[in-house]
């Protein structure tokens, strides 16, 4: 409700925001008015500077990518761009959830509503112990999962390939936490 612009972009205090991702996406929000939010490529490296991995939707333009989020995130928290209007109409982020809230907001979203992609690297991720999503907090991350996964059963019940990703992706996570 603050925000007194007519986007939001959202930035964790340790994920870096490349030169020019504000100014393509609000260029991409402006050419696009159906388009709700816009995310952009991101890599992901540890403390050194190592790349961890990448996540690029592969596409440039306006897209509906409701199944290929449920598939895999990809629009994280710190590389979208909403339109205010939007947030102020309720899509904000589930509170319930101990993990994963930005995959959730952008899988509401995208249900209904198109987004589009920038196509570039524009946000780097800082990989470290102390994260929410990090190895040192694999209870949360485990809980978190569950609860992720129950809130979307119904739709992950209709791609059992996606749904045998989420439950290995937990076992993974066990098997971590011994």
């Amino acid at each position: 409700r603050d925000a007194l612009g007519e986007y939001v972009a959202f930035l964790d205090d340790d994920d870096e925001w490349l030169p020019e991702k504000l100014e393509l996406q609000v260029n991409a929000l402006e050419k696009h008015p159906e388009a709700v939010l816009a995310f952009c490529a991101l890599r992901a490296v540890d403390d050194a500077g190592n790349i961890l991995y990448t996540r690029v939707h592969g596409v440039e333009g306006v897209v509906r990518p409701f199944v290929d989020i449920l598939y895999k995130s990809f629009c994280w928290n710190s590389g979208n761009m909403a339109r205010k209007q939007v947030l102020m109409n309720g899509y904000l982020f589930d509170e319930n959830l101990t993990k994963n809230q930005d995959w959730d907001f952008t899988l509401r979203l995208s249900r209904t509503m198109p987004f589009y992609s920038v196509n570039k690297q524009l946000l780097i991720l800082h990989i470290h112990g102390d994260q929410m999503g990090g190895p040192g907090n694999l209870k949360a991350r485990i809980l978190g999962y569950h609860t992720f996964l129950k809130k979307y059963i119904v739709d992950y019940k209709k791609h059992p390939d996606f749904l045998s990703m989420r439950y290995a992706e937990i076992a993974l996570l066990y098997r971590d936490n011994n």
